[in-house]
Parts: structure tokens; C-alpha cells; sequence
């Protein structure tokens, strides 16, 4: 399921738009309908406790929402969020944003076989991005390292992951120059 927020702006509107290509390509490569991928965009990084939980914003009504955390789940095959840094650069009418994805994965369901597939997967990923001029700048394994603006051992406990088979997660680093004013980003 491609989760997107209505009439988005500035880098939420670079990352839908990202977003959506990267679903409907991914989703017809790997064989995967809506609900075996759970596809959401920018997560906010808020504290819980002893640990910054990812967490996207869904809206309940018209009027309001909240918070939900967006961590592996069993039943899916594919769950993916984005995030961003706290720091953005401006050079005149361009800000520069780390953007990052984070993919976590069952391969024995996405990628059947007798061997551990993840650097397929990483593979199929970048492709896609470098697609569509959304360059990857750093592809990161382990756990520690995919979660580190959230991890703690708080989060260990609560995240319920292992990065062994068949589970794999891993995240791309961007670097996303847009104009804020913008109203339509395209590829």
C-alpha cells in the first residue's frame, strides 16, 4: 500500500513524487501487490522515552490525526519509509536535504531461492533511483547503522528485527537539491 499525504510541498513533494515511481516499478519487478508492501512517506523522528521512535502522521479525520510508528511487521513482505535530517542547506533558491530510505524486507518472499539475495535487492533499489536522477549517495547495512538516528537499546528491544535470514533492511542516503517554492517536481 503506497501511503502519501495530499497536496505536498517542498521536500515532501520531491519524495512523493519519488516515492511513487519507485512503488509501482519495485511493485511490478518483485511480483508484489498492496498488501504485501507497506510504502509510507517521510517519517518524523519523535522521542519515546529513551529512544527517537519513526513515526508518520496519518490523519483519523478531517480535522486531525496522529501518530503511528512505522516498524517491521510480520505479515508484510516490504516496508519502507523515508526520512530526513534536521539540517538542510540553502545556496540561494536551492536547499540541499540528506534524504534517506528505509527498506526492511522479508527476501524469501520477495526473492525466493536457495541463497540470501539481499545485495539483489540493493541492486533493484538503486536501480530505480538512478532512473530517475534521485542519486544515491551511500547504501548502509546493519541494523545499528540503517536505524542511527533512532537507535538505542530501547529500540532494540521494541524493534523486533534481526538482519539474518530471511529478513534484511538496509537504507540509501540521498543528497536532494530542490526549490521549495516549487510546486511541481518531475522526472
Amino acid at each position: 500500500m503506497l501511503i502519501q499525504k495530499p497536496n505536498p510541498t517542498a521536500i515532501d513533494l520531491c519524495i512523493q513524487r519519488v516515492q511513487q515511481v519507485m512503488y509501482e516499478r519495485l511493485t511490478t519487478l518483485w511480483g508484489l501487490d498492496d498488501k504485501a508492501w507497506t510504502c509510507y512517506e517521510r517519517a518524523y523522528k519523535n522521542p519515546q522515552g529513551t529512544y527517537n521512535a519513526a513515526e508518520v502522521f496519518v490523519p483519523n479525520t478531517a480535522q486531525s490525526g496522529d501518530y503511528s510508528e512505522v516498524f517491521w511487521n510480520d505479515a508484510l513482505t516490504v516496508l519502507s519509509f523515508f526520512g530526513v535530517a534536521d539540517q538542510e542547506t540553502i545556496v540561494r533558491d536551492v536547499n540541499t536535504a540528506k534524504v534517506y530510505l528505509i527498506m526492511m524486507m522479508d527476501l524469501q518472499r520477495l526473492k525466493p531461492g536457495i541463497y540470501r539475495q539481499d545485495a539483489e535487492v540493493r541492486r533493484d533499489v538503486q536501480y530505480v533511483f538512478t532512473l530517475m536522477q534521485f542519486q544515491p549517495t551511500s547504501i548502509i547495512t546493519g541494523l545499528k547503522n540503517v536505524f542511527a538516528e533512532y537507535w538505542s537499546p530501547a529500540l532494540e528491544d521494541r524493534l523486533k528485527f534481526n538482519d539474518m535470514h530471511p529478513r534484511h533492511a538496509f537504507r540509501i542516503n540521498f543528497d536532494v537539491l530542490y526549490n521549495p517554492l516549487d510546486t511541481d517536481f518531475t522526472y
